[in-house]
């Protein structure tokens, strides 16, 4: 597959090629999430979800680390 774009566009794709769930995805859908991508930039300790929220986006990560934690309020 011969990709063209900006070098961040490229970076992206290549990162995504690498994400396993999306190994099955094609490369002309790949072509598509990178024209959707938006680069955010989380603080740490940041809370990006919280049980009840809409899943209205996808995050990958570039650099660094996720933990993800439930608190159970009895």
């Amino acid at each position: 597959m011969f990709i063209t774009g900006s070098y961040g566009e490229i970076w992206r794709w290549l990162q995504l090629r690498r994400v396993p769930v999306l190994s099955s995805v094609s490369d002309q859908e790949i072509n598509e999430l990178v024209s959707h991508l938006d680069e955010v930039e989380i603080s740490p300790g940041e809370c990006v979800y919280d049980v009840g929220d809409p899943g209205d986006c996808m995050y990958v990560v570039e650099r660094g680390q996720v933990i993800f934690f439930s608190i159970i309020r009895v």
